[in-house]
């Protein structure tokens, strides 16, 4: 059953929430398609099977899910099988603090800017309901006393989401609110008069025998914070150990083979690989298997048209994209020696954009990129690349591409592990 996506939408179906283009973007990079259900400011009332009345929302079946972070979760949870979000537990670990500063600090600076030009783009019975919030925010504002009243009745209660419609409660700071001050430039009945009433420091000239009646906020004690004791790695330094998992299937015993395994493993060692180690020890526990995938791994790593530079370019971005730790510690040796730069690796391996020198390597790397990521390549990449490479060369890269995707995907289903005296170098 495809996914169901409740998204916030203005006039002619703008979609300006925040919070749902986070969600639009983690279905994209999980490659996930869905139905659309565009949600207006009064429509709540197609949310009422979430039990909230906040974008965004899916539904996958039974499961219903709210909340931008909460859906990212889940897609990375249920759907393993898709490109990751996050790449690893340290990284949803950073990408949940980001997404913590920016609720905080870069999406309420922001809200200031906007807050005019999303107003113009509301139904009117949307801006009606916005206009109510921002009544609400005065109401507030006087409760709140002298001194305060001028900050808080600024802006918009933060059941407004920040002008995204989707509070998103976690995380959002309910003193961060977005400023009225453009909504002059809207024409509606209730606007003028509400930007007068939101003036700074028009609750100071309010009445003094009722300022004096109001109770001021008690100060907030904050505890000092505890000196940072951690050093910041260093550009390029791991952050933290990263952990390999114990391996699935034990290595098979040569002197142990069936003649059919025995066969295959001979066939290996015996070529240009030397020795049957990682993927190829795995599948001959499916000697049929086994077979058929060295002999088109054989020719993908030692008889393709691409010179190894930049095969093994197309590996090392292939074993990034999955994280596969065996793929990328046996392949990044190969690579500098085939004259890959230093550079050009490190920036693969932080997932960075490389300083590449050479057209095509640059090629071969946003191609691997599009067809790993996108799961499809733009036609002007496409014509590059034919006229870069060549069409034999595009064909070889593609299989390349896929047979260390295969590759791959055998080294973390069955969590094999690095060889002896090597370290993880991906997180």
């Amino acid at each position: 059953m495809a996914i169901t996506f409740y998204d916030l939408c203005g006039r002619d179906s703008k979609r300006f929430s925040p919070y749902g283009w986070r969600t639009r973007m983690a279905l994209a990079h999980k490659g996930l398609g869905y139905d659309l259900e565009l949600v207006k400011f009064g429509e709540k009332d197609k949310l009422t099977f979430s039990g909230q009345s906040l974008v965004p929302v899916i539904r996958d079946g039974e499961r219903v899910v709210s909340d931008s972070w909460a859906i990212a979760e889940y897609l990375e949870d249920t759907y393993r099988d898709r490109p990751s979000l996050f790449g690893s537990t340290e990284g949803r670990g950073m990408a949940k603090a980001i997404n913590s500063f920016v609720n905080l600090t870069i999406q309420p600076a922001l809200a200031p800017l906007i807050v005019a030009d999303v107003l113009a783009h509301l139904d009117p019975a949307d801006l009606d309901y916005f206009v109510e919030l921002a009544r609400e925010a005065v109401r507030q504002a006087a409760r709140r006393g002298p001194g305060r009243a001028g900050r808080a009745g600024r802006g918009l209660p933060a059941d407004a989401g920040t002008v995204s419609g989707g509070g998103e409660g976690p995380g959002v700071h309910r003193r961060h609110r977005p400023d009225l001050r453009r909504l002059h430039a809207v024409r509606h009945p209730a606007v003028g008069a509400l930007h007068q009433r939101l003036r700074p420091g028009r609750h100071r000239r309010s009445d003094p025998r009722l300022v004096r009646s109001l109770p001021r906020p008690a100060r907030r004690h904050r505890p000092r914070r505890a000196r940072r004791l951690t050093r910041t790695p260093n550009i390029g330094e791991p952050s933290m150990t990263v952990t390999m998992p114990s391996p699935r299937l034990p290595t098979l015993d040569p002197a142990q083979l069936s003649p059919e395994q025995k066969a295959i493993h001979d066939a290996i060692a015996a070529g240009p690989r030397g020795r049957v180690q990682g993927p190829l020890a795995v599948w001959l526990h499916s000697p049929g298997l086994a077979d058929n995938a060295q002999r088109l791994g054989a020719f993908c790593r030692f008889g393709s048209s691409l010179e190894p530079r930049l095969s093994e370019l197309a590996i090392l971005v292939t074993g990034r994209v999955w994280t596969a730790q065996f793929e990328w510690t046996v392949h990044k040796p190969i690579a500098l020696k085939a004259g890959l730069s230093e550079a050009v690796v490190e920036a693969i391996r932080n997932r960075a954009t490389p300083p590449f020198e050479r057209a095509d390597e640059r090629v071969v790397h946003d191609f691997a990129k599009a067809l790993h990521i996108d799961r499809k390549v733009p036609q002007a990449l496409y014509d590059e690349a034919v006229a870069v490479l060549g069409a034999t060369r595009v064909v070889d890269l593609v299989g390349i591409l896929g047979y260390y995707t295969l590759i791959s995907m055998t080294i973390n289903a069955f969590n094999i592990p690095l060889e002896a005296g090597q370290t993880p170098e991906l997180e």
